[in-house]
């Protein structure tokens, strides 16, 4: 049987992925549309009224975060690990409206990316800087958040901001039992609208059903608006489709291009440490054959264990205090001396020893 979008469950609808995709990409496709018909009124608008309207909205307390840390409305920095305990000192006050601030995000807490000049639909934005992510960057997606913003002149331009910076924030947000009212980029406050939303740093349950229904209405207004311009946007559709298949093909000889490097990477990591093995293996039967050509016959070895430039000897010998000198005079080693006393063990021709020395550098 195919996949379908919901199925039954012990009673419950489960929503399966293909749905869930198939709404989000619904969602990106309308709030596309909402981005184009926003920026063509605008457009039309007086130039004066432009400015009013781009101006950015300052109403309510802001939370502006940086590198040192955190501040209100640009004061004093503090650090961020204090935000919560200061949200919760404002409540009693009634200086956070609504237990809601603005989250503004300082430019050393985000890196801004360009991946065309041309404006690029935010669906296809989105594919196209995942893309972008995994080629062009040492990021990976999991531990990041891509963010696209509203600005109607901007190239196709989005923000990339650590997962792990995103949470501390919530943690905090959290703490202080504080809702987030809107997201915003830099000093010029260029507000968020795709990627990360004020409803992910709450703790409340999102009403999909709702807002899905929202939307839903929503579409059904602007269907009428979407006639008049489908000659428009027939040919954006179509290039749009076009890039969707470069971008996808693009993915796959990503994927495989990474997954060749890794197998190089572990080729080689493989054939150094087959190389140190087989180095290490040299230097010990050089010094195995040294020892042969400069001990006198009435020396007997019994072991030889070798330490980084550090050996050790052991064995026996008629002459044990001769065998200092032989080993000094050879150009391999250096500082000879003996480890323990020399004894005598009965039934062994000789006197047992025990010889460290070292590696002559150089």
């Amino acid at each position: 049987m195919g996949a379908t979008a919901k199925r039954e469950a012990k009673g419950k609808t489960v929503t399966s992925p293909s749905a869930i995709a198939s709404i989000s990409r619904f969602s990106e496709t309308g709030l596309d549309f909402f981005l184009w018909w926003k920026s063509e009124m605008l457009r039309l608008m007086p130039a004066g009224l432009q400015k009013r309207t781009k101006t950015p909205h300052t109403a309510g307390r802001q939370v502006i975060v940086t590198k040192s840390g955190y501040s209100f409305d640009g004061d004093t920095i503090q650090p961020l690990s204090t935000l919560g305990e200061t949200l919760l000192s404002l409540k009693p006050s009634g200086d956070s409206e609504n237990g809601a601030v603005r989250l503004v995000l300082g430019e050393t807490r985000y890196l801004e990316r360009t991946i065309s000049s041309r404006r690029l639909p935010l669906s296809t934005l989105k594919r196209a800087a995942e893309l972008d992510i995994l080629t062009e960057t040492p990021f990976d997606l999991h531990d990041v958040n891509i963010m696209m913003t509203a600005r109607p002149d901007q190239e196709a331009t989005y923000s990339i901001v650590r997962r792990d910076i995103i949470e501390e924030i919530k943690t905090q947000l959290a703490l202080g039992s504080t809702e987030v009212s809107g997201i915003y980029l830099g000093s010029e406050q260029i507000e968020v609208v795709s990627g990360l939303r004020p409803a992910d740093f709450s703790d409340r349950p999102r009403r999909s059903i709702r807002t899905f229904f929202n939307y839903f209405l929503g579409f059904l207004v602007l269907l009428a608006c979407l006639f008049f311009v489908y000659q428009i946007n027939q040919k954006t559709a179509v290039a749009a489709q076009s890039l969707d298949l470069e971008l996808s093909d693009a993915n796959k000889h990503a994927h495989a291009a990474r997954s060749k490097y890794d197998q190089y990477a572990k080729t080689i990591k493989q054939l150094q440490l087959l190389k140190t093995k087989q180095a290490e293996t040299l230097e010990v039967v050089q010094a195995w054959e040294e020892l042969s050509r400069i001990l006198p016959d009435t020396a007997f070895l019994t072991d030889l264990v070798i330490k980084n430039d550090a050996m050790e000897i052991t064995g026996f010998s008629e002459t044990p205090a001769a065998l200092i000198g032989s080993i000094e005079g050879s150009p391999l080693f250096q500082r000879a001396q003996f480890t323990s006393p020399v004894v005598k063990i009965p039934g062994f021709k000789g006197d047992h020893f025990l010889i460290s020395f070292e590696r002559e550098q150089g």
